[in-house]
């Protein structure tokens, strides 16, 4: 009779188990798919912002009785580039930086030739990075695009190089080099504080130094993002 009820007691203990784990499952989903819901929301309102402010600038110089069909392209393009970071974020997932850098690449690099500018690319060197959320993806990709946009405004730049390495922490750096003239003194014009601060919320940082050959940006990213939210 002990056996007896020692073999009852451990099915349905073992039935519990299982009913808890069914219960955990779905409660995990539940917690993932508002995580999602939530990020897609920051995101969304991200996108209103930023197209909203595009857009005031494209009326503005449209209205504009000399109005320069260029700076009115020049707007709509960096509304369009916007749209597309945004687009292009929204299913990341937690270690899925790298496949964000390459959708970046595969977008960067015919903008570039279109202007007679040589990109090099190597991302070999970057660590796994986890915490990656579709709003820290699009934070990080804003950083490289205005780096791009400043080595291509303040350079002119006619190759820009953006590679990785990690360092003995485990820290990935990411680095936007430009054969353009170097900088010395205030970088209030490169936007560096802006940069900086989209850096900050992701627990890393940004600089911007002077080489021999033009100028680097690097943004340094730990190992395991923070949360932005």
């Amino acid at each position: 009779e002990i056996d007896e009820a020692k073999e009852t007691l451990q099915e349905r203990l073992a039935q519990r188990e299982a009913e808890l784990a069914v219960l955990h499952e779905k409660e995990r989903s539940r917690a993932v798919a508002a995580v999602r819901d939530q990020e897609r929301q920051r995101l969304m309102h991200d996108l209103h912002d930023g197209l909203s402010g595009h857009l005031v600038s494209i009326i503005a110089l449209a209205e504009r009785k000399a109005a320069e069909p260029r700076s009115i392209e020049k707007a709509a393009r960096a509304a369009l580039e916007d749209l597309r970071l945004v687009i292009n974020s929204l299913d990341l997932g937690d270690r899925d930086l790298p496949l964000a850098l390459a959708g970046f690449r595969e977008r960067l690099g015919p903008q570039l030739r279109r202007i007679g500018i040589e990109l090099a690319w190597s991302m070999e060197g970057l660590p796994e990075i986890s915490g990656v959320t579709p709003t820290n993806a699009l934070a990080i990709l804003r950083i490289l695009q205005e780096a791009v946009t400043n080595a291509i405004k303040h350079g002119p730049a006619r190759r820009i190089s953006i590679s990785a390495s990690e360092d003995a922490e485990g820290w990935a750096a990411i680095r936007v080099d430009n054969d353009g003239r170097t900088m010395r003194g205030d970088d209030n014009g490169y936007g560096v504080a802006n940069m900086q601060r989209r850096a900050a919320q992701l627990g890393g940082s940004v600089s911007l130094d002077p080489t021999d050959q033009g100028m680097r940006l690097t943004l340094t990213l730990p190992a395991t993002l923070a949360n932005r939210g």
